[in-house]
């Protein structure tokens, strides 16, 4: 079993990239893994279970501003996403938002299992 990626070149050529399962089954382990350990500092830490989390949205906010400054230094002061950023602005634009949701989702679960 295998995935079928398909990408466009800059030339506006397209591939077609064959991922084997074994791979793709390799990602959902070491997830599986990621989110037993997190259950266990979790459980054992909660205090710096949220404080890790309140870590990571800040740094995703800080992230964010930094990615929206290169586009005030071009003189762009109202934009919408990421579409105006260069490739490398966009890639932190897009790790900040997703620091800020795994940080919330953190933070809801330290909640709750604290509870």
């Amino acid at each position: 079993m295998s995935i079928w990626i398909k990408r466009r070149s800059k030339t506006g050529g397209s591939s077609i990239y064959l991922v084997d399962f074994p791979y793709f089954l390799l990602f959902q382990v070491v997830f599986v893994i990621l989110i037993s350990l997190f259950l266990y500092v979790l459980i054992h830490t909660p205090f710096e279970t949220a404080v890790g989390a309140l870590s990571a949205m800040i740094l995703g906010g800080v992230m964010i501003a930094a990615a929206k400054v290169s586009l005030f230094r071009r003189g762009i002061w109202i934009s919408w996403g990421p579409s105006r950023m260069k490739k490398r602005f966009a890639a932190i634009y897009a790790t900040g938002y997703l620091l800020i949701v795994v940080g919330a989702a953190a933070l809801a679960i330290v909640e709750k299992a604290t509870r």
